[in-house]
C-alpha cells in the first residue's frame, strides 16, 4: 500500500530524473557548439594561410655559354613558392632570326634543389647568340607565372659556325692523276715532236 511518504519519494525520483535529463541535453547541446565554434575557428585558419601567390624565379643561368650545332646546353633556375610547392617549370630557347623557339622542360633536382633542363641545339642550327624567351611556371594549387626573357632576367648563350670539311671523293682523285698524266704524256710528245723538227731542219740536203 503506496503511502503519503511513498508519493513524495515517487516525485522526488522523477524530478532527479528529469534534472539528469536535461543535464544531460545541456552537456550535449554544449558540446555542439564547442565542435561547432572549433570547425568555425579550423575553416577561418585554413582560409586565413590560402595560397594565391605565384611560384617566384629567384636566379637562372645556363652551362655551357657555347656550344656548336647538334650539342646540347642545361639550364638551372631557382624557383620557389611560398607555401605549395611548385609544380612545373618549363623554358623556351628563341634564335638569333627569332624564326625558331624550341621549348623543353625542366625537372626539380632534390640534391641541388633546383630546376634543371637539357636544350638540344639541332644540326645545322642558326649560328649566333641564343635567348631564354621565357620561363613559365606554377605551384599545385594553380597559380601561375611567365617570367620574361630581357625584362626578368637575361640568360643567353652562344651557336658557334659550324665548319664541315668535305672528303675526296675517289673518283675525283683518281680522275686528276689521269689528268696529270695525259698532260704529262702530252707534254713529252710536244718535246719530241719539236725536237725531231729541229733535227730535220739542220741536216743538210
Amino acid at each position: 500500500m503506496l503511502t503519503a511518504d511513498s508519493y513524495t519519494r515517487l516525485e522526488k525520483g522523477e524530478v532527479s530524473k528529469a534534472q539528469s535529463k536535461i543535464q544531460r541535453n545541456i552537456s550535449i547541446f554544449l558540446l555542439f557548439g564547442i565542435l561547432a565554434s572549433m570547425s568555425f575557428a579550423i575553416q577561418t585558419a585554413a582560409a586565413s594561410v590560402s595560397d594565391v601567390n605565384a611560384p617566384v624565379l629567384h636566379e637562372i643561368w645556363v652551362s655551357p655559354s657555347a656550344v656548336e650545332a647538334g650539342e646540347t646546353v642545361k639550364l638551372y633556375a631557382n624557383v620557389t613558392d611560398d607555401l605549395s610547392e611548385v609544380e612545373f617549370v618549363n623554358s623556351n630557347a628563341i634564335s638569333p632570326s627569332g624564326e625558331h623557339l624550341y621549348g623543353f622542360g625542366l625537372g626539380y633536382n632534390q640534391t641541388s634543389g633546383l630546376w634543371e633542363g637539357e636544350l638540344s641545339i639541332p644540326e645545322f642550327s642558326e649560328a649566333g647568340i641564343w635567348t631564354f624567351y621565357n620561363i613559365h611556371c606554377g605551384d599545385t594549387v594553380y597559380n601561375y607565372a611567365n617570367y620574361m626573357g630581357g625584362t626578368d632576367f637575361d640568360v643567353t648563350f652562344t651557336v658557334m659556325p659550324t665548319i664541315h670539311v668535305i672528303p675526296e671523293s675517289p673518283v675525283g682523285t683518281i680522275m686528276l692523276v689521269i689528268s696529270m698524266i695525259i698532260a704529262l704524256v702530252t707534254f713529252i710528245e710536244v718535246r719530241k715532236t719539236r725536237a725531231n723538227a729541229c733535227g730535220q731542219a739542220q741536216t743538210p740536203h
